[in-house]
């Protein structure tokens, strides 16, 4: 399965300019574990989620997003279901 949540931490981390292992020392967490929601390995939680996005100064709605579609995905819902999700978050206003 194509994980983009995986992909969006790695580029965001890479584009805030610190490595795993700085970005796991923040967070208070091993690197292993940055590494595997970086290869979707391990599934990342919404706290954990929201705390990375913090450290990196990234737009958390692109985060929440991408966890969600993950999460509608893994748990069943088909890809019509996740892209319909996807096209109502853009109906949304901006605050």
């Amino acid at each position: 399965m194509e994980c983009k949540l995986c992909e969006l931490l790695r580029k965001a981390r890479e584009s805030y300019g610190i490595t795993a292992t700085e970005l796991a020392r923040r967070l208070g967490i091993g690197r292993s574990e940055i590494t595997r929601y970086e290869h979707g390995k391990r599934q990342i939680s919404f706290k954990a989620l929201v705390e990375i996005a913090e450290v990196l100064q990234a737009n958390e709605h692109l985060f929440i997003n991408a966890w969600l579609q993950n999460y509608l995905l893994i748990h069943g819902f088909d890809k019509y279901t996740v892209n319909l999700t996807k096209e109502e978050s853009h109906d949304q206003p901006t605050k």
